[in-house]
């Protein structure tokens, strides 16, 4: 015969107890578990929404001044372009491509054309225009008078002219006449003198603008 232990109530209503006890706590981590689970994922979703604003904020900053640095330049660089037709002049400097010393040194703008171009040109009998008679190729690239076409940045351009504080939507020229760089501001179509004072507005792509100022006085600025 098989002898079977007596087990007492009391010790099988323990028994009850604990199962009960470790079924709640497996139940408990479970749900806490799942809990945690739903929190990481949230947090998770938070943390790259903050990071995508972050680094949208950084790449339109970075734009931004990457816009304001190529406005400056532009300026700088029209400015000095403007500033060497000037010593040009009064050094009255021999240009081998005309076989001749211009009677003066010019700088042509015409934003309606190509608001990102301008040019340096010799007005070989100082008639303070420049009729961009084309060369071979039909354009002004190779035109006779042509000294040097220059392109601003890509994220710039000539948005206005003025004319002491006149906005003109004219050709205008920067002439200096050699040898002592003597300065007009000039209507290319008409070669007549417009006034003292040119303000060369350029425009960022963010909307910012500077301006290369010239005087007939001989200043050259920008602002």
């Amino acid at each position: 015969c098989y002898f079977v232990p007596f087990q007492s109530k009391t010790s099988y209503d323990d028994s009850v107890m604990i199962m009960r006890a470790i079924h709640r706590r497996i139940v408990y981590f479970r749900r806490f578990s799942a809990a945690r689970v739903g929190t990481s994922m949230a947090e998770m979703v938070v943390a790259l929404a903050i990071l995508t604003g972050i680094t949208m904020a950084v790449f339109a900053n970075f734009s931004d001044i990457g816009s304001a640095a190529a406005l400056e330049r532009s300026a700088r660089e029209m400015a000095n372009t403007i500033r060497a037709a000037q010593t040009n002049a009064i050094s009255v400097r021999y240009i081998a491509k005309f076989n001749q010393v211009p009677r003066a040194i010019g700088v042509h703008f015409n934003p309606s054309l190509d608001p990102r171009a301008y040019s340096t040109f010799a007005d070989l009998q100082a008639s303070y225009d420049w009729k961009c008679a084309p060369g071979p190729s039909g354009n002004c690239s190779d035109a006779p008078e042509l000294i040097e076409s220059f392109f601003i940045d890509r994220k710039a351009r000539i948005s206005r002219l003025l004319v002491n504080g006149a906005p003109l939507t004219a050709q205008i020229n920067i002439i200096f006449v050699s040898p002592e760089a003597t300065m007009y501001i000039v209507d290319n179509a008409t070669g007549g003198i417009l006034g003292d004072m040119l303000e060369i507005e350029l425009e960022g792509i963010s909307g910012r603008t500077k301006s290369v100022i010239v005087r007939t006085s001989g200043q050259i600025s920008v602002r």
